[in-house]
């Protein structure tokens, strides 16, 4: 069931969209290499971007209200009001995050087949290999540990690490990719 449509005129390339805690989307852009702000109406609300940002892919809003954007190189954060709190390093392409509140994050290694935390300072906490081919684009925890991916063969999940719920590891694809998930 479709909820809410808005046109983002103001966004060359959709990278990713992730809700904050008042219902506002965070938009990242490819294209022009910042994050639009829309209200939960669809209506703009403004533009985040910091110095460096290059690639900007996944994002991820936290418990904290804090913005996690997978960017190339690292991971750039930002408050709510768009203020750049940091980067965190990587020496790898950073294809998307799941940001947990506590300040560490999970995040796919696009060309390795890797799933990392890392904390603030860009330290591996722990990690593991998904065994998948491919290009690794996106990452999700549900909730409700549901997940789907349509356009991906069902694989054994990976045990949740370190008090995760779930994870949903979405591989690029020929074709259009889309994902899709229930809330009940």
């Amino acid at each position: 069931q479709e909820i809410l449509t808005f046109d983002t005129p103001e966004v060359l390339s959709i990278g990713d969209v992730s809700a904050f805690s008042d219902g506002s989307f965070a938009v990242v852009d490819q294209g022009q290499l910042d994050v639009d702000i829309y209200s939960g109406a669809g209506q703009h609300a403004g533009t985040f971007t910091a110095h460096g940002l290059t690639g900007p892919w996944g994002s991820a809003v936290d418990s904290n209200d804090v913005l996690w954007v997978a960017a190339n190189p690292g991971i750039w954060r930002f408050d709510r009001s768009g203020q750049h709190l940091g980067t965190i390093p990587t020496t790898w392409r950073v294809g998307d995050v799941v940001a947990l509140g506590d300040g560490t994050a999970w995040a796919t290694e696009q060309d390795a087949g890797r799933i990392v935390r890392l904390d603030l300072a860009g330290n591996e906490l722990a990690s593991f290999t998904t065994g998948l081919p491919n290009s690794h684009w996106g990452l999700a925890v549900m909730p409700d540990g549901k997940t789907s991916n349509p356009n991906e063969k069902p694989t054994p999940p990976a045990p949740p690490p370190l008090g995760m719920r779930s994870l949903s590891l979405f591989t690029k694809v020929r074709g259009p990719a889309k994902a899709t998930s229930s809330m009940s």
